[in-house]
């Protein structure tokens, strides 16, 4: 196992480039010398942080895909944040918000959440109307709001076609999914938008949710 940290100044202050190899507990076959220069270098194309990054020294040197490289709390550590980018995919919000606000306020975890908006979220034939109001307001042209803009459309289409519930939990999703990418310049825009879209689809605790979250705070 070693340890892999990004490389921080003398002040404190992070630096852009160079990661450490550490030698950590040592295995069966011994441990890598306190610093291995690994020629050429294997990507590490992540944010910076300060704290110590546990990984598998066989999968990185072997330069496997980066998701097996974690082991320990690390391994603890990317397994929860991978939960949490899957929940947020799926209700578009992170699970802990999920559970204290909106219509799924008080709930208990995450199949509660999903029963919940199954059992409530509705259509409304308007929505394909205020989708056309976003793109008039070239909602899908904000930062990183393209691929969330992409799957609403998606979403709606499949809705319509084939009038199945997870569609419509996927639209609600993807409405959140744009409103925490736009910019403050243009949430008096489009924020009113989304927040119609919500009301529409009988979630009027989540609109009012995200007027509060990213308009009023």
């Amino acid at each position: 196992m070693l340890k892999l940290k990004t490389k921080t100044r003398k002040c404190g202050r992070k630096s852009k480039g160079a990661v450490y190899l550490v030698g950590g507990t040592p295995s069966k076959e011994g441990a890598s010398p306190v610093f291995t220069l690994i020629t050429p270098p294997v990507p590490y194309q992540v944010k910076q942080h300060r704290s110590w990054r546990l990984v598998d020294d066989y999968a990185l040197l072997l330069r496997m895909p980066m998701e097996e490289w974690w082991v320990g709390s690390s391994g603890i550590a990317e397994e929860k944040k991978r939960g949490n980018e899957y929940w947020k995919d799926l209700f578009g919000l992170p699970i802990e918000k999920r559970v204290d606000h909106g219509v799924c306020a008080n709930v208990r975890d995450a199949d509660e959440i999903l029963a919940t908006l199954a059992g409530r979220v509705k259509w409304n034939d308007k929505l394909v109307s205020l989708f056309g109001e976003l793109t008039k307001k070239s909602a899908q042209n904000l930062p990183n709001a393209a691929l969330h803009f992409d799957r609403l459309r998606t979403s709606l289409v499949e809705y319509v076609d084939q009038r199945s519930v997870d569609a419509l939990v996927n639209i609600q999703a993807r409405v959140w999914d744009i409103g925490s990418v736009v910019p403050k310049k243009q949430r008096k825009s489009v924020l009113p938008v989304l927040e119609r879209m919500l009301v529409l689809m009988d979630l009027a605790e989540d609109a009012l949710y995200m007027d509060y979250l990213y308009n009023q705070k």
